[in-house]
């Protein structure tokens, strides 16, 4: 993994690889906090590189406005366990 220098997995170049993961990303900002706390501790690369996709225009303009709630809805519908 690269992560050394820029907001993207390679650097300063956005790549598929980022693009893949930036919605990946955007599911843990949506569940408890508790629970991806967790799963990111002991990995701030991980971490920074996570943030800066969110930040980016394109991936916060990739979902609508209502996405959160529509998203956690759908949990809620189908009893997933990150429900709550």
């Amino acid at each position: 993994m690269c992560l050394a220098r820029g907001a993207n997995f390679s650097g300063s170049t956005f790549s598929m690889v980022d693009a893949v993961f930036a919605p990946l990303f955007r599911y843990f900002d949506l569940i408890n906090p508790t629970v991806t706390q967790m799963i990111f501790q002991g990995l701030p690369r991980v971490s920074l590189w996570r943030e800066a996709l969110a930040l980016r225009e394109s991936v916060v303009a990739a979902v609508g406005r209502d996405y959160s709630h529509r998203f956690k809805q759908h949990l809620v519908e189908h009893q997933a366990i990150l429900a709550d």
